[in-house]
């Protein structure tokens, strides 16, 4: 939606601006998707054998751990911006818009890094159809507000990024709402750092992880030799293409993040009758 109403509206540096800087941004989504997608095994597992208490704990530390990650992120990422956008290949025509559109989508890093790990946990809390309907409420969102703040209010890469931040708090706040007051099964409580928590947590979800970071890894790649042969066109045709490819991509995301948990409970429950 950021793409489309930015290369409508705005104009095609500012595409090519936003496809230059948004690496940062999936990078720092990756670790999201590592704990989401690892630590949801290590918490069904604990329910698979039983431990209920000891999985809200895990789950409660987890969230804190990524809560913690995404405050730094956002932090860290407005205080070196120019220096960021600069590493990923912004020319100096470029460098207002990137900083723009990374300053404002880093901001909301917290969230951004919470309703991708939330993604993960309402199929382990067997709430599915919650998760895809909070993530459905969010697409929409984010499209009427990139209309609003492109359109008719001007506020071009920035109010793009705005409209983004804004879709994501939907899933990140309404995922906080719903384990704050669970009566039964996955909840919040007193976050417990059992052992091999984190490290395997991340082991887990290293492969995920990796997969997000290679595809990020080889964009930017991508952008600073289109930036040498074909400049700011080109890496606005590149980010065309880009969207499309996720398309796809987003298959194998979804089976991805559906089974870990299914399989994290039932290879324990299994291991144990065996």
């Amino acid at each position: 939606m950021d793409g489309f109403f930015i290369a409508q509206y705005v104009d095609s540096m500012a595409l090519s601006a936003a496809n230059i800087v948004y690496p940062a941004v999936s990078i720092l989504l990756a670790v999201g998707i590592m704990f989401g997608t690892g630590g949801s095994a290590f918490v069904a597992a604990k329910i698979g054998q039983g431990k209920q208490e000891e999985a809200n704990r895990n789950f409660s530390a987890l969230t804190l751990t990524t809560l913690i990650i995404g405050i730094l992120g956002a932090v860290l990422g407005n205080l070196f911006c120019r220096q960021i956008c600069s590493l990923l290949g912004a020319t100096p025509v470029l460098m207002d818009y990137g900083t723009a559109y990374l300053r404002t989508i880093l901001s909301f890093a917290p969230v951004c890094l919470l309703q991708a790990l939330f993604q993960s946990f309402f199929v382990t809390a067997g709430r599915p159809g919650l998760g895809l309907s909070l993530t459905v409420s969010a697409g929409i969102t984010n499209m009427l507000l990139d209309y609003l703040f492109v359109v008719p209010l001007h506020l071009g890469v920035a109010g793009a990024a705005l409209a983004t931040g804004l879709g994501q708090c939907i899933p990140a706040v309404a995922g906080i709402l719903y384990f704050t007051f669970a009566r039964k099964g996955l909840r919040f409580t007193r976050p417990e750092f059992s052992k091999g928590l984190l490290s395997t947590s991340c082991f887990n979800g290293s492969s995920e992880m990796v997969s997000n970071l290679s595809g990020s890894l080889v964009g930017i790649l991508y952008n600073i030799q289109l930036m040498a042969i074909a400049r700011e066109n080109g890496v606005s045709a590149y980010g065309v293409l880009m969207y499309v490819d996720f398309i796809f991509k987003a298959f194998f995301f979804g089976y991805s993040i559906a089974v870990t948990p299914v399989v994290g409970y039932h290879s324990v429950s299994y291991t144990h009758l065996t």
